[in-house]
C-alpha cells in the first residue's frame, strides 16, 4: 500500500430533457501509517454526455488553476536560474 491514493470516481448524474451529465473528479490523497486517507486535493477531470439517442460523449476538463500554477513555477525556476547565472559572471 502506497502513501498517494489517487481515486476517480463519478458523482451524481445531472438531468435535462436532452440529455444527462455525468461529472468525474479525482481526489489525491495521502495516507500516513496507521491513518486513514486525508484528501488533500479534488478537482474535476470530465464530464460523461448521454443523450437519448443512446449515443455518449466524453468531454475532458481543463484544469486551468493547474496549468496557470505549473506556468507560474517554471517562471520562478527560470528567474531563479537567470540570476544564478548573472552572479556567477561577476565573479
Amino acid at each position: 500500500m502506497g502513501f498517494w491514493h489517487i481515486e476517480t470516481t463519478p458523482e451524481p448524474p445531472l438531468q435535462s430533457e436532452a440529455f444527462t451529465l455525468i461529472p468525474f473528479t479525482q481526489r489525491t490523497g495521502l495516507q500516513l501509517p496507521g491513518r486513514e486517507v486525508r484528501w488533500l486535493r479534488q478537482r474535476p477531470t470530465s464530464i460523461l454526455v448521454q443523450r437519448p439517442d443512446g449515443s455518449e460523449e466524453v468531454i475532458p476538463v481543463v484544469d486551468t488553476q493547474r496549468n496557470l500554477l505549473l506556468a507560474i513555477l517554471a517562471a520562478g525556476l527560470a528567474t531563479g536560474l537567470v540570476f544564478w547565472q548573472l552572479g556567477r559572471r561577476r565573479d
